[in-house]
């Protein structure tokens, strides 16, 4: 039970750190896994490109090659993952998890890059050409 007027800020600081406590470091976890674009060279076979980057958000015959767009969001690797959810745990523990302030916000916004992606195949269904439409390799 609060005693006095001045007890407010810190029963508020309490619950804010009791709510937030945790967020970064999860939401470290859940950021999207790092899709293998070595998959991209020529002469892959399509099925194997589906495969790692997912379905084709469209797909169209030209001159006799199959041109498709591929687009998706380019995460991180398992172990960056892990160490930024550490890292924020660590950071939680010797702020008394003043950190979730800063860390959360962090981790909302740096969540991967836009990737889209147009893959051209032969005739055989093999990689012909890659072009990055959006995002970086």
């Amino acid at each position: 039970m609060i005693k006095s007027k001045k007890q407010v800020p810190l029963v508020l600081l309490l619950i804010v750190m009791q709510l937030t406590s945790g967020c970064a470091a999860v939401t470290a976890l859940k950021q999207p896994s790092k899709k293998n674009l070595n998959v991209l060279t020529p002469g892959t076979a399509r099925e194997n490109v589906i495969t790692y980057l997912g379905a084709p958000i469209s797909s169209e015959k030209n001159n006799g090659d199959t041109v498709e767009i591929y687009k998706f969001r380019q995460g991180y690797s398992g172990g960056n993952k892990a160490t930024r959810a550490t890292t924020h745990i660590i950071l939680d523990i010797f702020t008394l998890f003043i950190w979730e302030l800063i860390g959360w916000p962090i981790e909302a916004v740096v969540n991967g890059q836009d990737m889209t992606i147009k893959v051209t195949y032969d005739s055989e269904n093999r990689l012909k050409d890659v072009a990055f439409l959006e995002g970086q390799p």
